[in-house]
């Protein structure tokens, strides 16, 4: 069941019909957080599906989605006040009124919130156009952004905002059915295209992808995701582009098998302008099955270190989210494979030097499976994952644990009751470190929730 939920969050943004019928056949649950650990729980109960959420300075909160009407999926935008008060809802339909997916949100210097997805359109063969849109605090489309490729789809992987504005969209693109490519598009803050950049790292035949974005200081941009190349398989990929969108340097790290899976799920920049990169390898070839690894690498691109995370032999982890604290330590989690086959929710810190400080495991209350989806850390050394975990019912809640600097668990909670089980989508802090979690109930009708939590 964990592998089903893993593919199914993999594979959005995609139909949300085609997702939640995915998901179908599973004893699904409408959550409530429990006890007092909340401070307010916001849904909406359409049918549809959350995918981001992001927080301004004055502690709004923005969650981006898709949501199903009776005869398509549009884009829906909603704000929330500090106090869980929804301020407005917007959608967003295409030109064609066709399926409209949305992915990824982001809040800019000036308040402004910037979205991302995509639009089904006819033209030049039946895909998927890149859109990206931008919203004033009190819901005004100030401008929305189309970019296509004829005849070709993809999907949007990353949306970051930098301290000027200009907005930057990391997509994989590519023919229905061909080898991709990873794309960047990068927008002045008033919609303008700045320029657009194709990365194909082999002969045309074989696939790159994107899947994390992190902006530096000076405004170039790091992308990672997977490569493969005839030599060594599936590799991790990690670029960098100057902000004038040169490519500055390219790195890959291979696992131990050609035809692997390896690939990156995460980059953050520390603010001596080093690079982390998480991502999963192949490393059956030494009897350890599929380990995480976390890469370091200065600004130039040179490596600093890399570290494996093994649960043991012969067993199977894989990273899924990256977090930096305000002292230059990282944080990787994910899930790892037991003894007994199961997974947990794996949470481990590192030093900026490489070494390993501690890890953590967490087994649910039904000893089923678990898995980190998002972290977050703070400022303070304080570290917060979410991610689904196995209830007591036989269905998935959403499990969120929050971690003090040296790895004492300072609380758990969870969220899920009855007959639904439940994912989450994303996870932010706002200024006074409440986390802010956003996630969907897999009902008949998929609902979207945010919750805020005490810290």
């Amino acid at each position: 069941m964990w592998m089903l939920l893993r593919c199914v969050r993999g594979l959005f943004p995609v139909s949300l019909g085609r997702a939640a019928a995915a998901v179908g056949f599973l004893a699904l649950s409408f959550g409530s957080a429990e006890g007092q650990s909340s401070v307010w729980t916001a849904r909406y109960n359409g049918n549809g599906q959350p995918s981001d959420n992001a927080v301004d300075s004055n502690d709004n909160v923005y969650v981006v989605g898709t949501i199903l009407t009776s005869t398509q999926e549009d884009v829906v935008l909603m704000k929330y006040d500090f106090e869980g008060n929804r301020q407005w809802f917007r959608r967003f339909d295409g030109k064609e009124h066709l399926d409209d997916i949305g992915a990824k949100v982001a809040v800019d210097p000036a308040g402004h919130a910037i979205i991302a997805g995509m639009t089904r359109t006819t033209a030049s063969g039946n895909r998927y156009e890149f859109v990206t849109a931008k919203y004033d605090p009190a819901g005004n489309r100030v401008w929305a952004r189309l970019y296509g490729v004829a005849n070709q789809t993809g999907r949007v992987e990353a949306l970051q905002v930098d301290a000027a504005g200009n907005v930057y969209l990391a997509c994989t693109v590519g023919p229905s059915g061909g080898p991709t490519d990873v794309l960047l598009v990068k927008y002045g803050s008033d919609g303008t295209m700045l320029w657009d950049r194709r990365y194909d790292g082999g002969d045309g035949t074989r696939s790159d992808a994107a899947s994390a974005m992190a902006i530096a200081s000076n405004g170039d941009a790091i992308v990672v995701g997977s490569s493969v190349r005839p030599s060594t398989g599936r590799d991790l990929l990690t670029l960098r582009f100057s902000a004038a969108g040169s490519l500055v340097w390219t790195r890959t790290h291979t696992g131990e098998a050609i035809v692997a899976a390896d690939g990156a799920s995460a980059a953050a920049i520390d603010a001596t302008g080093a690079i982390f990169v998480a991502g999963t390898v192949d490393r059956t070839a030494s009897g350890m099955g599929t380990d995480w690894v976390l890469l370091k690498y200065d600004a130039s691109g040179s490596l600093g270190w890399l570290k494996y995370f093994n649960s043991g032999n012969g067993r199977d982890d894989w990273a899924e989210a990256l977090a930096l604290d305000g002292n230059g330590n990282a944080f990787v989690a994910g899930y790892a494979e037991d003894a007994n086959g199961q997974f947990n929710m794996m949470t481990v810190k590192y030093a900026g030097s490489g070494t390993r400080l501690w890890y953590r495991a967490y087994d649910g209350p039904a000893g089923g499976d678990d898995g980190v989806f998002e972290m977050a850390a703070d400022a303070e050394g304080s570290v917060v994952v979410t991610g689904s975990s196995m209830g007591t019912r036989g269905n998935m809640d959403v499990a969120t644990i929050k971690y003090d600097l040296n790895g004492v668990r300072l609380w758990t909670r969870r969220f899920g009751a009855a007959q639904y089980s439940d994912m989450p989508a994303s996870i932010v802090f706002d200024s006074s470190l409440h986390p802010i979690v956003t996630g969907v109930t897999w009902a008949s009708t998929p609902r979207f929730w945010t919750v805020k939590y005490f810290p």
